[in-house]
């Protein structure tokens, strides 16, 4: 049976402390909802629970830690949860999303028993315990949420460079959570990154690494044009960030106790939780295929001089199918299938070549057997504005062809 206090070390509320780097890997690209469904499931309700548990295990805290005040003892059973959430976590995450993805989850959950076990233990190292939390929460997890929606992530420049933001984001926040475990910590004789640089060292620490991890985030838009996704970050962080000043000024020995890091915790993840999800429900309203077809039907008339109809069968991230049709005047012609990926560097940007293969042609008015078309198109997949197509072929008129 499983004991009271086994539930409590689970901390599952405060896997939404954990939830952002996710969320910021679904934000940074059109996404698959189901697949995001899966992969955050098996997150939030089996790898971090199992991770915590483990983790209270080992450590049989007597003080505060990140989400439990008063901790209980940890009991035998705690162990063999989180070893049963591991297994069906592997399960879920096989099945529901797939070999690769699974792999991922077995990973992490081997760096999170070897940062807690006592033969290993790589939190008892301030810095290597610090250096691991930040990849596997940061880059690890990022490339983790990332690939399951687009394998081509390691091949992608923009959303790698994005994973490398995300540790350095996890890695200046995560000291302040041990800032009021110094105690607890050295009595395990576990050296922590925020018990070597001490009280005020790891305040400034956690002001410069996130100020470092933000310029990072700048510079990205910059390049590739991404100032949604960075205003939506920092609008997420105003409230804790407010906080943090707020403290800095007025009372700075309070961000020594266990309840003003928490409050400032939630308040970051809540921020930031609720403004990537707006975000992410914000860029899923322009792949509208009406409004897909109105965009390409109006291209083409205009290249093409012919009431051209346009039927987008389906628009999904990384493929358009559509076809093309010119009442009473020609054949149907299509379907299209276009595929892409966003190149390096360029932000959730499709660019495709678009070839409309020679068809038969049965109407008297032409006087040509048929249409040959070749060209590109190209949009911002998120705030979708506009569609550009260059044609180098015939374009048609009424009972005649005319040739650019």
């Amino acid at each position: 049976m499983v004991t009271k206090s086994t539930w409590i070390h689970l901390r599952l509320p405060f896997s939404w402390v954990l939830a952002p780097v996710s969320l910021f890997a679904l934000a940074a690209e059109r996404i698959d909802f189901t697949t995001a469904f899966w992969t955050l499931g098996v997150q939030f309700l089996f790898l971090y629970p199992a991770s915590h548990a483990f983790n209270s295990y080992y450590d049989q805290d007597e003080d505060s830690i990140g989400g439990i005040e008063k901790p209980p003892p940890a009991t035998k059973d705690l162990l063999w949860v989180a070893l049963l959430l591991d297994l069906l976590g592997l399960v879920v995450a096989y099945f529901a999303v797939g070999p690769v993805y699974c792999g991922f989850v077995f990973l992490y959950g081997l760096a999170s028993k070897a940062y807690s076990h006592p033969s290993i233990r790589w939190k008892a190292s301030p810095v290597l315990g610090w250096a691991v939390v930040s990849f596997m929460q940061g880059f690890f997890t990022f490339a983790m949420v990332s690939f399951a929606q687009n394998p081509g992530f390691f091949s992608d420049g923009s959303l790698l460079f994005l994973a490398v933001v995300s540790s350095f984001w996890i890695g200046s926040a995560y000291p302040l959570t041990q800032v009021y475990q110094h105690k607890e910590d050295a009595r395990r004789g576990d050296r922590t990154l925020s018990l070597l640089l001490g009280g005020q060292g790891t305040l400034l620490f956690v002001g410069a690494g996130f100020a470092f991890s933000q310029a990072l985030l700048a510079i990205w838009a910059a390049v590739t044009g991404g100032w949604p996704l960075f205003i939506a970050v920092q609008l997420g962080f105003l409230p804790a960030g407010a906080y943090f000043v707020r403290l800095w000024i007025v009372d700075r020995d309070a961000f020594f106790h266990y309840r003003t890091v928490m409050k400032m915790t939630f308040l970051s993840a809540t921020g930031t939780n609720l403004a990537l999800l707006l975000f992410i429900a914000a860029n899923a309203l322009p792949s509208s295929a009406k409004w897909v077809e109105s965009a390409v039907q109006s291209r083409l008339r205009n290249l093409t001089l012919l009431p051209v109809v346009v039927r987008v069968e389906s628009v999904s991230w990384g493929k358009l199918v559509f076809s093309t049709e010119v009442p009473n005047e020609s054949p149907r012609l299509g379907p299209f299938v276009v595929e892409w990926r966003p190149s390096s560097w360029t932000w959730a940007a499709g660019k495709a070549s678009l070839s409309l293969p020679k068809q038969s042609g049965e109407g008297e008015k032409f006087g040509v057997d048929g249409l040959e078309a070749s060209g590109s198109f190209e949009w911002d997949s998120y705030w979708v504005s506009d569609f550009s197509f260059s044609f180098a072929a015939e374009k048609l008129r009424s009972g005649k062809s005319v040739v650019d």
